[in-house]
Formats: C-alpha cells, structure tokens, sequence
C-alpha cells in the first residue's frame, strides 16, 4: 500500500492512537499507526505481558532482598561490634567479601525488624505479586484487588505478630495502589488524568509502629521505596528480545498495510490486536482469588480478609 510513515505508540496513548489512526484514514493518507503495549504495572488486557515488566520484577526482587538484609541482620549479628569476612565457596581468599557497611547499619536497630517495600501498581498488583513469588521472603502482600483488614483473625497487625513471634523479622511489600479502602479516594489528577494515589507506604509504617507500641512491644520499622531504581534499571536479556520481536511485529504490520492496531504476546505468540479491542478491556487486574494470589498467601501464609469476595473469572481479570 505503499506506506510513506509508520506511527507507533507506547503506553496511554493508545486511544489517541486509534483516534489518529481514523483520521489519517479519513484524510487518505497512507500513514500506518501501531501501538507497542508497555507498562510497569502489566495490567493491559488481552496479552501475556507486556516488555519491561519482568526486569521491574527482578529489581523489585533486589529491594526486598535488601530490606531482608537490614531487618533480619539485626537479630542475627546483635551484640557483634566487629565487620565479618564472609567467603564464598568460589571465590579465592584474596576476595573475601567484607559486609562491614551492610552490619553496620543493621546493628543499629533493635530485634523485631519489620521492612516494608512499597512497588508500583495503581489498579493491579501485579508487580508486586510476582516479586514476592520470586523473593520467597515475603511475609504480607498487599495489593489494591484484595482490601486490607488490620485487625481481627484476618488482621495483618496480628499476622505480623505471629510472624516476629517465629522469625524475629518481618518483610512487608505493598503495592502503591493498596489500601484506599482504608484510606480512601483522592479527587487530584495528574496532569495524564490520573488520580493521586494516598500514601500507603508511610500509613502502614506508622500504623505498624502504633500498634506495636500499643502492645508494648518492641519493633523497628524500616522503609523502603524503590520506585526509580526499578524504573530505571536497563531491560534484561528476555525483555530486550521481547522488545525487539514486538518493534519487528509493528513494522511488519504496518508494512502489510494494517492500522489502528497493536501488537503483543498473546499464549506466547507475536499477535496484532485492533486497539478498540485491547482498550475496552483494559486495565485488566488479578483475580482476588485467582492462582497467582493463592501462591502468594502460600508464600507469605498471611491470612485471607474476610471482606474478599470471590469473583466470577471475566475479561478483565487474570489469575
């Protein structure tokens, strides 16, 4: 069809996209729109994944990694004064691996470390789900798909009690879009239309810290939010693949003479999707009693809020 442009879109964009799409149809202009799915929250409908959201899931993996380290530290080297040499096996003894700066810092907290990791995902934990699956040291997972209970049997206070009680330590990781049933909705947008988020983060600190004190007991609570480091991390082996086989796809497309469309995974296959198709169902989030979140309370154990209420599995959900 002798196409003279290729327009391809990213994230948000896509309705625009289509609207583009329309009227370069309308005006006979052989410019070709095609839309490229991409966001950290991997909460569009339709495809597997979109590219990027596993190396967010590999950082997202070292941020816990790394509240585990301040929080669990602390029990096991308190009283130690003195930096360890730590060898590994394939290393020779000239690099021996000194920990000094990582002691330190967890030698100044007390015992009853709790870490809290707050990850990106305003309407799906998606992100924070799958990090915690891959961690494996995850203690409580909060997402907004499942409401948050404080107290009570299904309480996360008294799970994490119980957790401290076990280990001496606790990793918490929240998704930034969780709790606003607690905490309620914001009217402020942004200037991409899209609303502010409360602060889920600092709540659950300060509601940690105040129920604890209110128990007498002691705890330390760290926080950690790493949310330009999981942005800004190059893409990984898979994803630049991923990348590169969805840049060929649009390409393809267009040069096939399609518009109007998107391309993504779909069973692990290179599909195009009109884009009225992708955005009438997106965004798309976890089912609150799906797999993915049935292995995520295996992992952590934490109990399951009684307010959560199975749901009918439909085109907007994934498990």
């Amino acid at each position: 069809r002798h196409i003279k442009t290729v327009l391809s879109f990213l994230p948000g964009t896509h309705r625009g996209a289509f609207k583009l799409a329309e009227l370069c149809h309308e005006k006979g202009l052989n410019i070709a729109v095609a839309g490229i799915p991409k966001t950290i929250d991997n909460d569009i409908a339709i495809i597997d994944r979109s590219f990027g959201f596993m190396t967010a899931v590999s950082e997202a993996t070292r941020a816990i990694a790394a509240a585990r380290v301040i929080i669990s530290f602390s029990q096991r080297r308190l009283g130690e004064r003195q930096p360890r040499l730590i060898r590994t096996d394939c290393a020779p003894p000239q690099r021996h691996v000194l920990l000094a700066s990582r002691q330190v810092e967890a030698e100044c907290n007390m015992p009853n470390g709790i870490g809290v990791v707050k990850l990106m995902g305003r309407s799906a934990g998606f992100l924070a789900a799958y990090a915690t699956l891959a961690s494996q040291d995850v203690d409580l997972c909060l997402v907004p798909e499942v409401p948050i209970e404080l107290d009570g049997p299904s309480g996360i206070l008294p799970h994490l009690e119980k957790v401290l009680d076990r280990k001496g330590h606790a990793v918490v990781v929240v998704a930034e879009g969780a709790g606003e049933d607690l905490l309620g909705t914001s009217s402020v947008v942004d200037a991409g239309g899209n609303r502010q988020l409360p602060p889920i983060g600092e709540w659950l600190c300060d509601r940690v810290k105040a129920h604890f004190k209110s128990e007498h007991k002691e705890a330390t609570v760290k926080y950690i939010d790493p949310s330009y480091m999981v942005r800004s991390v190059p893409a990984d082996a898979s994803d630049s693949y991923l990348c590169m086989t969805l840049a060929h796809a649009a390409a393809h497309g267009a040069m096939a003479g399609y518009t109007g469309f998107t391309v993504g995974l779909v069973n692990n296959r290179t599909v195009m999707i009109p884009i009225p198709d992708l955005v009438a169902i997106s965004p798309r989030a976890m089912r609150a009693h799906g797999r993915t979140w049935e292995r995520v309370q295996s992992i952590t154990g934490q109990p399951s809020p009684l307010s959560a209420h199975a749901g009918d599995r439909d085109h907007t959900s994934r498990d």
